[in-house]
């Protein structure tokens, strides 16, 4: 993935995934894209590497072994607000996408339903959104 003037360094991503086989995949596919992943296969283990480093997205899947649904998400933005979290999941569940949205997700994929370059560029997007939203609250201030 490009990287712009304004911020040559790679993009850290940590990817939110119960299985070991889809995270690496997906770990493999993003490394091709120069983006450099991290991996957590629950949510205590993505919430302690949060308090412990930055990212610059997070990849998350909603069924996880220490929790379900949106409860992921919201431990997540409570820690880390200032994160863009993409929702990538199995459950196509469009009330579910509506609501990880308004939770604070920038974005709601659907393993499976990807191709070619969306996930890239749906990175690309969400951490654009939010670094646009942060210097929006900036300026307000």
């Amino acid at each position: 993935m490009p990287q712009t003037d304004q911020d040559p360094s790679p993009r850290r991503v940590l990817i939110v995934e119960d299985s070991r086989t889809a995270a690496h995949s997906l770990a493999f596919r993003l490394g091709e894209q120069g983006l450099v992943c991290e991996v957590s296969h629950d949510l205590a283990g993505a919430l302690e590497r949060l308090s412990e480093d930055s990212y610059d997205l997070i990849l998350l899947d909603l069924g996880l072994p220490d929790v379900r649904g949106l409860q992921g998400l919201r431990a997540i933005k409570a820690l880390r607000p200032e994160v863009p979290v993409v929702i990538l999941t199995g459950n196509d569940d469009a009330e579910l996408a509506v609501e990880a949205l308004q939770a604070g997700a920038q974005d709601y994929l659907v393993k499976g339903q990807i191709g070619g370059g969306m996930l890239p560029r749906s990175i690309r997007y969400a951490i654009e959104r939010q670094r646009a939203a942060e210097e929006q609250r900036k300026s307000d201030e």
